[in-house]
């Protein structure tokens, strides 16, 4: 089966998930001044029509299976903080693996204000921002997203000298933006603008700032130098193959928009070196010789 070149960039970013929320971005669920933005800020979810809803959702055996796990966490409840802890992490990953990480992330959250930890408060907004990602409803993404956010800011308050909390509530902030027309874009932009003042080296502010421009504006003069910069942290710094393959693979789109068919192939040359999935290497031997051929 010939895999497709969205295929290609849609395996490529997901592998290149490496804070857990920075991804390709699509468009503004609404029009600005449309029915379904003035609908949707009037009737905010909540988090108890959220479980409702989701529990509404469930089969037999998974509603058995929840119930067991909520007689354990009222059982936990009365021996200590941290075994009630233990059984919310269950109920968190048990929805998860149901695919709805937007309650994943209630239940991670449960256990982030038991705790009060930085780790759990980080684990809870990741949570709720693969739920944003995941889902096609324009509240349930508004909802997903303020929640990260929150969790985001709870663990800056605790660690506020882990960067990654700042870039991930940044992030967040933009992918806020495309469900509430209140929260503009620039609000996560500048937070990122001003991470790269303080860590010109962060190898996740720079991506995240490429991202933005290659995917969102695209600006390609503008993301070739973050993504190459990348590529030079990477000469000091550990840097995951998976990021090197993303980097690469942009740079080589960026020069074919550019019309700089040889350095498009010369990128994706390195992009064979960086990963040894069959499905991967095809596509991108098939897209080098397109290229080859329009040269």
């Amino acid at each position: 089966m010939r895999i497709s070149l969205g295929q290609v960039i849609a395996v490529l970013v997901a592998i290149g998930v490496f804070t857990g929320l920075i991804y390709l971005r699509s468009k503004p669920i609404f029009e600005k001044g449309g029915k379904d933005a003035e609908s949707l800020e009037n009737s905010p979810l909540t988090e108890e029509a959220v479980l409702v809803e989701a529990r509404n959702r469930l089969d037999t055996g998974q509603l058995k299976y929840l119930t067991e796990l909520e007689r354990h966490r009222a059982e936990a409840a009365t021996i200590s903080l941290a075994k009630e802890a233990d059984v919310l992490k269950l109920m968190s990953q048990a929805w998860n693996s149901w695919q709805n990480f937007m309650v994943g992330g209630i239940y991670a959250e449960k256990v982030a204000i038991l705790m009060d930890e930085a780790q759990a408060w980080a684990i809870a907004g990741t949570t709720y921002g693969i739920g944003f990602r995941r889902s096609k409803d324009a509240k349930h993404k508004m909802f997903s997203a303020q929640k990260a956010i929150a969790s985001f800011q709870e663990a800056q308050k605790l660690a506020p000298d882990e960067e990654e909390h700042w870039i991930n509530e940044a992030v967040m902030y933009i992918d806020l933006s495309q469900v509430d027309r209140s929260v503009m874009p620039m609000t996560g932009i500048r937070k990122l603008q001003n991470l790269d003042i303080q860590f010109p080296n962060n190898v996740k502010v720079n991506i995240a700032l490429a991202r933005l421009s290659f995917d969102v504006s695209k600006d390609y003069e503008k993301a070739i130098p973050r993504f190459q910069k990348v590529l030079a942290i990477y000469d000091t710094a550990a840097v995951d193959s998976s990021v090197l393959l993303e980097v690469n693979y942009s740079l080589s789109k960026c020069y074919a928009e550019q019309s700089d068919t040889s350095s498009a192939i010369d990128y994706l040359e390195h992009c064979l070196e960086l990963t040894q999935d069959s499905a991967i290497l095809a596509a991108i031997l098939s897209e080098q010789r397109n290229l080859e051929v329009s040269n």
